[in-house]
């Protein structure tokens, strides 16, 4: 299941925070396992992930809302870069065995791909953006080329701010994706801070079309 945790660093005269989606969790072991994207920006988590060493401590809270495929759907298109790898695994992780459709995923470097254990219906296809700081529609022109299945989708999506708009009008305004069976979202947006994202993100005029 999707979890969002919310992680701060201790030593922050003000508490930073920033949500992730677990990759696994072990209770039984008291383990959990998140992964880190790094920008190489110099923010809080990126800085905490690269420089942190064996018995530092950060504070985790949440979970946060659940977002994840709708598995009562025809067929699924789930689409994101490296910031939404954790989710995306989850959610083909998580598909019945008998699922079809696809997951594009970019990342920055062959080495980057991972070994996904999702249904045998589904097409893996890996974008591969050595730049993903510098404006481009790689992501969205891929998903854009897959031929449209037929039945009632589900769209999962989560990427830059700029590339969630341009799939967001894809879907909903050359494919028709009602409402209900779409989630999409940015999960930066390039330079600025996740504050700034979400910030973007409140003031976008194009959310609730």
């Amino acid at each position: 299941e999707l979890v969002y945790e919310r992680v701060q660093a201790l030593n922050a005269k003000k508490p930073v925070m920033r949500s992730y989606t677990i990759r696994h969790f072990d209770p039984a072991a008291g383990k959990l396992t998140l992964n880190f994207m790094n920008h190489g920006d110099g923010g809080p988590a990126c800085a905490w992930s690269t420089h942190c060493n064996i018995g530092d401590e950060i504070t985790i809270s949440g979970p946060g809302a659940v977002k994840r495929v709708n598995n009562d759907a025809d067929w699924f298109l789930i689409a994101g870069d490296m910031t939404a790898l954790p989710a995306i695994c989850v959610n083909l992780e998580q598909l019945p065995p008998d699922s079809t459709g696809y997951a594009v995923i970019e990342i920055i470097d062959e080495q980057d791909k991972q070994t996904i254990n999702c249904p045998k219906g589904f097409e893996i296809h890996w974008v591969i953006n050595p730049q993903p700081d510098r404006a481009n529609t790689l992501l969205a022109d891929k998903v854009k080329s897959l031929p449209w299945l037929e039945g009632k989708p589900n769209v999962w999506v989560a990427s830059e701010f700029e590339t969630m708009r341009n799939l967001r009008r894809y879907f909903k305004q050359e494919r028709l994706v009602g409402r209900e069976d779409i989630y999409i979202s940015s999960y930066w947006k390039m330079g600025t801070t996740d504050e700034g994202n979400k910030m973007a993100k409140k003031s976008d005029p194009e959310a609730n079309l």
